[in-house]
C-alpha cells in the first residue's frame, strides 16, 4: 500500500490514477504482470526487479539527462522515484528485537541488504 501511495503522490502529483490501471499485491505480482504484458509498466522496489523486467531510467525533468535505476543512484537519492524504509518498534525493543536490529545495522546486515538489492545504509 505504502508504493501505491508514494507513486501518487510523488508521481503523479496526488491525482488520481486511470481507472485501466491494475493493483496487485505484492511486488512479486507487479513484476509477474509487467513482464507478461507487452508496453506494461510497474512501480516495485529495485530489489524486485529481475531478468524479466528492465528497471527504467528517468529524467527530472525537461532538457535533463535520465538517470539509471542503480542502488548507486539511489543511494544518492539521484534516482527521483526512491524512498527510505524504516523499522519501528512500540517502545524500547525487547532482547529479539534489538539482536535483530543490533545484526541489521551491523557490516553484516547491512551486505546482506545489499546483496538482495536494497540500499544499505549509508
Amino acid at each position: 500500500m505504502f508504493e501505491i501511495e508514494f507513486f501518487k503522490e510523488f508521481v503523479l502529483e496526488g491525482h488520481k490514477y486511470t481507472n485501466r490501471s491494475r493493483k496487485q499485491a505484492s511486488n512479486a505480482a507487479v513484476v509477474a504482470s509487467v513482464a507478461q504484458e507487452e508496453g506494461a509498466i510497474g512501480y516495485v522496489g529495485l530489489a524486485y526487479v529481475d531478468e524479466t523486467v528492465k528497471a527504467l531510467d528517468i529524467a527530472t525533468g525537461a532538457g535533463s539527462e535520465p538517470v539509471a535505476a542503480t542502488l548507486e543512484n539511489a543511494a544518492s537519492k539521484k534516482y527521483p522515484l526512491t524512498r527510505p524504509l524504516n523499522m519501528y518498534t512500540a517502545g524500547e525493543p525487547g532482547k529479539l528485537a534489538r539482536a535483530f536490529l543490533d545484526f541489521a545495522m551491523s557490516k553484516e546486515g547491512q551486505a546482506l541488504i545489499r546483496e538482495v538489492g536494497y540500499v544499505p545504509i549509508q
